[in-house]
């Protein structure tokens, strides 16, 4: 989040009690935070017309899934367009760019090992300028923050 100096002490916390759990009602949070249910609207709605909060969403869940992480280290020459390549991929929920030995990561779904070999050979070894790669599946997770704390 930019820094932003309208942005008050109730406005991160009403931010951090909507990170938690978007569908709270303005009711609930007034209660929280010993505010009037006007005044977090009031508030809430400035937030986003300010750009604070840019979006309310859902996580979609699927245990059953395969999740895997592909350490690519590609050309230089290549990033662009294998980018623009990757990014319309819908079995890929990330992609990072990294230091070190490899320069992208990206993080995806797979329906079995079956789904992610056949991703790699069809799709990841299509890819012009990939001069290194490794893989790995997540078998356990035991933290899985989508949004850091604000306060």
């Amino acid at each position: 989040m930019e820094e932003n100096k309208d942005i008050d002490i109730i406005d991160l916390h009403i931010l951090e009690l909507l990170r938690n759990n978007s569908r709270m009602p303005f009711v609930k949070i007034a209660d929280e935070l010993g505010i009037s249910e006007g005044t977090v609207r009031i508030r809430i709605k400035k937030l986003n017309e300010k750009g604070v909060i840019k979006q309310y969403t859902i996580i979609k869940g699927n245990s059953n899934l395969l999740k895997t992480i592909i350490f690519l280290k590609i050309n230089l020459q290549f990033i662009e367009k294998n980018l623009e390549i990757l990014k319309n991929i819908e079995k890929i929920d990330s992609i990072c760019e990294l230091t070190g030995e490899f320069n992208l990561m990206l993080i995806g779904n797979f329906k079995g090992i079956d789904d992610f070999k056949n991703f790699i050979w069809n799709y990841i070894n299509s890819l012009e300028g990939i001069e290194k790669m490794k893989t790995t599946v997540i078998i356990k997770k035991y933290k899985d923050e989508l949004n850091p704390r604000l306060i």
